[in-house]
Formats: C-alpha cells, sequence, structure tokens
C-alpha cells in the first residue's frame, strides 16, 4: 500500500464512521474492489445486500453515495493542486481551464462547481 503526505486537507477513512447515539451498529458490508495501482474499480455486492427490501438499499446507498462524494470532491481538489503546482505563472482561471482540459483527456469527470470546491477544501 502507498502512503504519502499532502498539503490538502485529507478525510480520514473514519471520517463518516461517527455514530450519534440513537444510530445502530453498522457493519461493513463488503463488495468495493480497486486496483491501486491502475485506478480501476468495481461494485460487486453480495446477496445478503442484495436480498434486502428495495427501501432499505436505496437508503443506504444514497448514504454511502453521499460519503462518497465527498470524498471525490476532495480527491478532485487535491488532483487539482498537484496538476497546477507547476503552472503558479498563470491566472487560477487559466489553471482551471487546462485542468478542465487534463479531466477531459483522462476521462475523469471535472465538477462543474470547482472553483467553490476549491474554497472548501
Amino acid at each position: 500500500m502507498n502512503v504519502r503526505e499532502t498539503t490538502v486537507t485529507t478525510l480520514s477513512p473514519s471520517h463518516f464512521g461517527l455514530f450519534r447515539e440513537n444510530e445502530t451498529f453498522q457493519l461493513p458490508i463488503p463488495g468495493l474492489f480497486a486496483d491501486l495501482d491502475d485506478g480501476e474499480a468495481s461494485v460487486a455486492l453480495p446477496d445478503e445486500f442484495l436480498l434486502l427490501p428495495g427501501e432499505t438499499r436505496a437508503r443506504i446507498l444514497q448514504q454511502w453515495a453521499r460519503a462518497m462524494s465527498v470524498h471525490e470532491q476532495a480527491a478532485v481538489v487535491e488532483m487539482f493542486h498537484e496538476f497546477t503546482a507547476p503552472l503558479r505563472g498563470i491566472s487560477i482561471v487559466q489553471q482551471i481551464e487546462r485542468f478542465r482540459q487534463h479531466c477531459d483527456h483522462r476521462k475523469i469527470a471535472c465538477p462543474a462547481n470547482l472553483a467553490l470546491l476549491l474554497q472548501r477544501y
């Protein structure tokens, strides 16, 4: 496992693992797979999850999606800072435009609200 330090605020793996008093104990569900070298990923949720009632699955998936979205946004901001480090001599508008082109080339979705995310993270 590669570990590296960055200057961007990093979200800890347990960032979304904080429980309120009225919450039940949450168990891990296997099914998320990633090739850390190639940056490829897939989801193969177990039958135990897929056999849950639709409403329960929808609620869980929506909560996961919100949590993953926050991690994705932080990763895109970190990627922006990594990409633009050698471009400090040009305006932020030009940096964002070049970054968007880079994302398009890499087939990575660049959020429309990137400028706002740069202020948030």
